[in-house]
C-alpha cells in the first residue's frame, strides 16, 4: 500500500509540533528508512548517543518502536 501525502503541510505540521513540544518529528518509511524530520539534524545528544555502537542499537530499537 502506497501512502500519500502532502509534504509541505506535513512539513508545516511537523515544525508545528516542534515549536510547542520541542521534540524532534521524524518520519520513517515502512522500511525504518528516514522520509522527513523537523529539525533536519539530531540534537548534540542524539549525536553523541548514536556515535557509540551500544547506545546507537538502542536508538535505532527506540525509533522502530
Amino acid at each position: 500500500m502506497s501512502l500519500t501525502f502532502n509534504v509541505s503541510e506535513l512539513e508545516e505540521l511537523m515544525k508545528s509540533f516542534y515549536m510547542l513540544s520541542g521534540i524532534r518529528f521524524v518520519l520513517f518509511d515502512d522500511t525504518f528508512k528516514q522520509i522527513l524530520s523537523y529539525p533536519e539534524n539530531d540534537c548534540a545528544f542524539c549525536n553523541i548517543m548514536k556515535s557509540h555502537p551500544a547506545t546507537r542499537r538502542k536508538c535505532n530499537y527506540a525509533d522502530k518502536r
